[in-house]
């Protein structure tokens, strides 16, 4: 199994100073869906879904990918720690570089204000969204 990421890479989804949309083709309630649920993040600079022949191949060999360091620090700042499971990937907080809300992840990367998005989180909360994202078999492929 390869090292997990010891901290958020230049260009991790979870950064503030992240480029908005920048979620490697992926879509913000998939990342919401995922945080607080047993599902592993793998670092999106070490996979490519497209390069692996068919779905399940991706999803056995992202089992032995490094786990993202920013969707860690993101858990951390949202209390989760205690709550995963041993296999998902721990770090300590870090409130002034990641994202601590899943509304501010939401905000920044929707180009919407966090107002917008928290009422848009009441409307389809996280909840919900894990229950689209299992229902679809698909904890980390891109939309479908």
């Amino acid at each position: 199994m390869s090292k997990n990421c010891t901290k958020p890479c230049h260009h991790c989804s979870f950064r503030r100073d992240t480029e908005p949309g920048n979620l490697g083709g992926n879509i913000p309630e998939n990342f919401m869906a995922q945080m607080p649920g047993p599902f592993r993040i793998p670092c999106h600079l070490a996979y490519d879904p497209e390069g692996y022949p068919t779905r399940q191949a991706f999803l056995e060999a992202s089992m032995s990918m490094p786990q993202c360091g920013g969707a860690a620090t993101m858990r951390a700042n949202m209390g989760l720690n205690p709550h995963l499971p041993d296999h998902l990937h721990k770090l300590n907080p870090d409130h002034q570089n990641v994202f601590s809300t899943p509304a501010e992840f939401y905000a920044h990367h929707k180009r919407i204000t966090i107002t917008e998005a928290r009422l848009q989180l009441i409307a389809r909360p996280i909840p919900v969204l894990m229950a689209e994202l299992i229902a679809r078999g698909n904890g980390l492929i891109r939309k479908v």
